[in-house]
């Protein structure tokens, strides 16, 4: 809409805005929205914001590896002409001008061309298998170092496959694609980024976030520890020694009050036979 202002704002126009069968959302629009979604879902739920996205990564790669095949039940969003045996055949109802290329594709004829949409649905298959190994050997060093993969890998992929397509949108009065030019942004933008948080230490899990930049409280808890058995031990000991010396007591009282009574029996005996 942003490129095609004329097709859709004006008198009558904004309809054009709801031709679903006329065109489709990108790619780009939808990942961008879906993460501001994310951002304010997370400040109301105060879910780290970084774990849904390293969620949304996995999720982002499927997609768009299953969704690629819809360009190719759709017959669109393929390449340029080509010979190479996985190339993609089509045959046209009616004579078709492909302004890009500068040529008119002939009716009844077949044509073969680049199957971009093979090309990126690979790609992203290819970055989910490297996300998902690499997530089962190590763990993720901060939230969102997954989603940045995600960026970065499909960047990467989108600025080489968009050099291929026919049908992308350019910069007014440029040669620039504006899909590749993204991909070239997104990809450098998040390859500094896992670059720079490369020294990282991983999270440590915690009740709340596993923010790795909070105190260290394994000391303090140990010592804590320590000090309550110490205190348990001094109160046992000190209950173990009041129960001795009562028992003590006891015997002692027991044996003098025997000894008392035998000397008086004795006295009394001894007054009847004088």
């Amino acid at each position: 809409m942003i490129f095609n202002f004329d097709l859709y704002f004006g008198p009558g126009k904004w309809q054009n805005i709801i031709q679903f069968r006329e065109g489709g959302l990108a790619i780009y629009g939808g990942i961008i929205a879906s993460a501001l979604v994310f951002l304010i879902y997370s400040r109301v739920k105060k879910i780290p914001a970084g774990k849904l996205l390293d969620a949304a990564g996995f999720g982002l790669f499927i997609g768009q590896a299953l969704g690629r095949w819809g360009n190719f039940f759709n017959r669109e969003a393929f390449g340029t002409e080509t010979a190479l045996p996985w190339r993609m055949g089509l045959t046209f109802k009616q004579n078709v001008y492909i302004a890009s290329l500068e040529k008119t594709f002939q009716a009844g004829t077949p044509y073969y061309f680049h199957p971009t949409f093979l090309y990126e649905s690979l790609w992203n298959v290819a970055g989910l298998l490297l996300m998902h190994f690499y997530s089962n050997r190590k763990k993720a060093k901060y939230p969102g170092q997954y989603f940045l993969f995600y960026v970065f890998w499909y960047g990467l992929g989108r600025a080489i496959i968009e050099g291929f397509r026919i049908d992308s949108l350019f910069l007014p009065g440029t040669e620039v694609r504006v899909s590749q030019l993204l991909a070239v942004l997104s990809c450098t933008i998040a390859g500094l980024m896992l670059i720079l948080y490369k020294g990282r230490k991983a999270v440590a899990e915690g009740p709340e976030d596993g923010d790795e930049t909070g105190p260290d409280t394994d000391g303090a808890i140990g010592d804590a520890d320590l000090d309550a058995d110490a205190d348990l031990d001094a109160d046992a000991d000190g209950e173990e020694g009041e129960d001795a010396g009562e028992e003590a007591g006891e015997e002692a009282g027991e044996e003098a009050g025997e000894e008392a009574d035998e000397e008086a029996g004795g006295d009394e005996g001894g007054d009847e036979t004088v």
